[in-house]
């Protein structure tokens, strides 16, 4: 018996296994009205209420939505409420100009562009058959409680999202994802990277670029805590642990008790000096180089307070996930160490010691290579 794999069956087992844990909280500070924190249930609830809410405007199975927002509660649901019930998703990198978003909307044949308030100005020439922009009016249309999403029947090699670049030697070019593609994605993500229940994954990388590296089906998949944040600066960064505790990016381990954040590459000049300052490791729990294909994992342990912090340090180079051939390099084209090269364990090392070999390494190895 062949059972189709599609993003639903996660959202599904999310609402199954995870129904009373909360696994979103919004930024608060934000032009739309924020939503309150949602639990798996209330997640599953959302989703279904907003295909539901698609069908009563007339938008079809296999029809495109594309959606132009920073991170938020609203986006991250899209990625459940558009695709997992047989529409495709089409998020688009805001920072691109109307032009571009308006040849995006069009090259994809979306019928329907959602639009963050942030960006409604800008975006006011981006238009298609319905636009809505993102906030409580729209949420009063966009979302039909009470109901049951209409069947259809789940196709794996359907398409749940297209993915643009950004056009930086011509024009974007779309990449389809298909249902299969996304649940492997996820399963494949999980297993070289896994996210535990427990831990809360704190929003640095756009939810637009390559679908949050399937970030936004896995955290959910695995029952951990979506923590939106709309911008990476440190304030806010600092903000959002304060408000919401132990925010982790996939691996760091609450019995630490430390608190951290991670992000690719483009990110690094932000969360670095997080890390450092101070000489307090607890800011940089993981840090995902490479399209995730580099991951070092920094861990500050209970110590004598009077003596050097002892420091764990894991790293994983090259290592390659289901279906895919990669590799990661320095910013010079040299290939990357190879786990031999480090020590899984450098409890001898003291924080001061390691710190300038820390911030030297996140600097240099910045890219992934298809080899």
């Amino acid at each position: 018996m062949k059972v189709p794999l599609t993003i639903l069956d996660h959202l599904e087992r999310a609402e199954l296994v995870y129904g009373a844990r909360s696994l979103v909280v919004d930024e608060p500070e934000q032009p739309a009205a924020p939503w309150p924190e949602l639990t798996g249930a209330g997640m599953a609830d959302l989703a279904r209420a907003q295909a539901c809410g698609l069908e009563r405007l007339g938008v079809g199975l296999g029809e495109r939505v594309a959606i132009v927002s920073q991170n938020s509660a609203r986006l991250l649901t899209a990625f459940w409420g558009v695709s997992a019930y047989g529409r495709v998703l089409v998020p688009v990198n805001f920072r691109l100009t109307a032009h571009e978003v308006q040849y995006i909307v069009e090259h994809s044949g979306a019928s329907v562009v959602l639009v963050d308030p942030e960006l409604d100005g800008a975006l006011a020439d981006v238009t298609a058959k319905h636009r809505f922009v993102l906030g409580e009016e729209s949420d009063a249309e966009l979302y039909q409680f009470g109901e049951i999403p209409r069947p259809w029947d789940a196709d794996e090699d359907a398409t749940a999202t297209i993915n643009y670049t950004s056009g930086t030697t011509a024009r974007p070019k779309g990449v389809m994802i298909t249902h299969r593609n996304a649940a492997m994605n996820v399963i494949g993500t999980q297993l070289h990277l896994p996210i535990r229940p427990e831990e809360r994954y704190l929003w640095t990388l756009p939810m637009f670029h390559a679908n949050g590296w399937t970030y936004t089906w896995q955290v959910t998949a695995a029952g951990a805590a979506h923590i939106c944040l709309r911008r990476v600066e440190p304030a806010r960064v600092e903000i959002a642990q304060e408000r919401v505790g132990a925010a982790a990016v996939a691996g760091q381990r609450p019995q630490h008790r430390g608190r951290g954040v991670g992000a690719g590459a483009q990110r690094r000049g932000v969360l670095a000096p997080l890390a450092v300052k101070r000489g307090d490791l607890r800011h940089l729990a993981a840090v995902a180089v490479g399209d995730q294909h580099l991951v070092v994992r920094l861990e500050r342990h209970d110590g004598d307070p009077a003596g050097p912090h002892p420091v764990a340090l894991q790293a994983r180079v090259g290592l390659r996930q289901p279906s895919q051939e990669h590799r990661a390099v320095s910013g010079q084209g040299y290939a990357a160490p190879t786990v031999d090269s480090f020590s899984t364990s450098a409890s001898s090392c003291s924080a001061s010691s390691f710190l300038p070999w820390a911030s030297s390494f996140f600097t240099s190895f910045s890219t992934a290579r298809r080899l």
